[in-house]
């Protein structure tokens, strides 16, 4: 499986390559500032998630107390997508600086090079959303696994409380 991601990986810096000779760096620089503001939102929204469902595993983890055990009733579904947010927003913000910088080259002075500085960052920037992507993926699926057990459950209560009823009312 991590062949596939890495070729998956890969493929899109290539294609992100190829393709971003067009993308001026005064294109690409809204959409990197895009991507960082979706990050920082997974990761605060994921953030304040687990201090809600697992108060106690965050309070533990913040004293410096025993690790959670094996057994963990979903954190790790919830800590991972954070910690990769909070990569991604790591690497973004590190980025920024470099990024500014050479958006102040005028292209008509350095045209090879322009256009192979364009298309690294596009291919950099195509990397990174898929990565954004993946992210979203973590959150979002086990948010629809919770949707359906608390819809399930609902159905389950109310048909409980019909049969030990007089029939519906």
């Amino acid at each position: 499986m991590i062949y596939i991601r890495f070729a998956t990986v890969v493929a899109i810096a290539w294609l992100g390559y190829y393709f971003g000779t067009p993308v001026g760096l005064d294109i690409q620089w809204p959409l990197f500032e895009a991507l960082r503001t979706t990050s920082a939102i997974v990761f605060g929204i994921v953030a304040a998630l687990l201090a809600l469902v697992y108060p106690d595993a965050v309070k533990n983890a913040l004293r410096g107390g025993a690790p959670a055990d094996e057994n963990d009733g979903g954190l790790g579904r919830l800590v991972t997508p954070c910690g990769h947010s909070a990569m991604l927003l790591v690497a973004l913000v590190v980025m920024a600086p470099l990024i500014a910088w050479l958006g102040t080259f005028n292209p008509n002075d350095v045209t090879g090079n322009a256009a192979t500085i364009r298309k690294g960052t596009f291919s950099v920037f195509c990397v990174l959303s898929y990565w954004q992507i993946r992210i979203l993926l973590m959150v979002l699926i086990p948010f629809d696994d919770l949707y359906t057990k608390v819809t399930v459950g609902i159905r389950r209560v109310r048909l409980r409380r019909d049969m030990h009823s007089n029939g519906r009312s």
